[in-house]
């Protein structure tokens, strides 16, 4: 059985006070983000030996009936390596033969609720509330039961209440921060966050893992100028703490690959360069940051040609589409789009030739993001196989994957996708493809009304 007291580091004489102070200390070096595993059993070793009944009765463990003893210490240990089925009929026993200790009770309600039986978690936790009102880890895992059952109303209410028990309590917190995410109430989460944070900064533990939270919510809002002024404030808070700044630098990096994953670059960037400028010496985070630095001169290449009026929009959108593709081996959506743009490339080959020429003399970089497909396409006499190649490839995608024609993105319509014949009729030296629509440009204001520009909009 897993020794609470050391998990803590702590001696089995120590205060409340020092309980809590070494919580905040080993929260500090295992953040739930980086070390869910660690993070949980610190937790649980916080939360039985903050409360006096629990932590007395952790005490006598060695005093439990022998039978009673056995069983308890198995299916503990089953559950710690994570044989959950196996640890249940241990943890039962255990129960059945001395029904009057909450430990053994509360580690069987956590039990059911990680075998994805939250109804006899609840019950169980349910009862522990009722006997023991003032205990903030009962209270706690009530209200993780409701959200693990989908309550999100009921949880939010009863993680309040534990709240008021253990304002202190950074399981609690995180908690409640989670059960307005999982129901869509971002702008509840955001204020739990920061009602967490004025509580750290009134008894002076750190909120750095709250900052998290509200980073990740200005993330998936998109809300960027949030974004960059909480950005600003977790680099302050992490220069404060020598200790957290490699898990700090490991979270804004990780924040950074979504937002590269997501087609932001610029703001992934941000995020590379000051998860560097708190550890240079990470080999992850220093190979991250070559990745963007590399891709951040070929987008001020790319707003260079943005700014020259006599490149056409096709050519740019296809390179903006290339830095922001995901690459990924699988990904029918990519495949698709890139090999529409080439289609699309190839049928305008006339007009867009002189740009392909300029980026071969003048920007080497951005034209090896398609040095194959660019060369081709300024060398082939016969521009006939280049489109029935790709219209192949392409007609071989739609067969796996036919929903794509329903979110095609004003680069070819149905009839361009399926009439091979109508379209290798066409002269292409001397008839370019012609939009029968007007284009919109990838910077210009998105047509469904949403206020951002196109390219981050509809053009996805």
């Amino acid at each position: 059985m897993q020794d609470h007291y050391k998990v803590l580091h702590i001696e089995r004489q120590v205060e409340p006070l020092e309980i809590k102070k070494a919580y905040f200390k080993m929260v500090r070096k295992f953040p739930p983000d980086r070390y869910p595993n660690e993070f949980m059993d610190i937790r649980s070793a916080y939360e039985i030996l903050i409360d006096p009944h629990t932590r007395q009765q952790y005490d006598i463990c060695d005093n439990m009936p022998l039978p009673a003893k056995l069983n308890f210490d198995k299916g503990k240990q089953l559950l710690e390596k994570g044989f959950v089925d196996s640890a249940i009929p241990f943890l039962e026993a255990a129960k059945a033969l001395y029904p009057n200790y909450t430990v053994i009770d509360a580690l069987l309600g956590e039990a059911y609720l990680k075998n994805e039986n939250s109804g006899k978690a609840i019950n169980i936790f349910e009862s522990l509330v009722e006997i023991e009102s003032q205990n903030a880890s009962f209270a706690g895992k009530l209200a993780h039961a409701y959200l693990s059952r989908g309550w999100h109303k009921k949880a939010t209410v009863q993680y309040k209440k534990a709240l008021l028990l253990d304002e202190d309590n950074i399981s609690l917190w995180n908690g409640y921060i989670e059960s307005f995410l999982t129901s869509g109430a971002l702008e509840d989460a955001q204020k739990a966050a920061l009602d967490g944070i004025k509580v750290s900064q009134k008894n002076g533990w750190n909120s750095l893992g709250l900052y998290y939270h509200i980073i990740q919510i200005d993330t998936v809002s998109m809300n960027f100028p949030a974004l960059n002024e909480h950005l600003d404030q977790i680099k302050k808070l992490a220069h404060q703490n020598e200790e957290e700044k490699e898990n700090v630098a490991w979270f804004l990096m990780m924040i950074g690959k979504f937002l590269q994953g997501h087609a932001y670059i610029e703001e992934s960037i941000n995020f590379a360069k000051a998860a560097y400028e708190l550890s240079p010496n990470n080999s992850e985070i220093q190979k991250n940051k070559k990745e963007l630095d590399e891709k951040a001169s070929l987008f001020i290449g790319l707003g260079q040609l943005e700014q020259n009026d006599s490149v056409e929009d096709l050519t740019i959108e296809l390179l903006d589409f290339e830095l922001a593709r995901c690459h990924e081996k699988d990904c029918f959506e990519c495949l698709f789009k890139g090999l529409s743009l080439e289609l699309e490339l190839i049928m305008e080959r006339d007009t867009c030739s002189k740009d392909l020429r300029l980026l071969k003399t003048e920007y080497p970089q951005l034209f090896n993001l398609k040095k194959q497909f660019f060369n081709e396409l300024l060398m082939s006499k016969n521009t006939e196989k280049l489109f029935s190649r790709r219209h192949k490839e392409m007609e071989g995608i739609l067969k796996k994957r036919p929903d794509l024609l329903a979110n095609e993105f004003d680069v070819l319509d149905e009839s361009d996708v399926f009439d091979e014949s109508d379209m290798l009729n066409k002269n292409f030296s001397s008839q370019p493809y012609i939009r029968e629509e007007e284009k919109i440009g990838r910077n210009d204001p998105c047509p469904c009304g949403s206020g951002k520009k196109y390219k981050k909009c509809c053009m996805k």
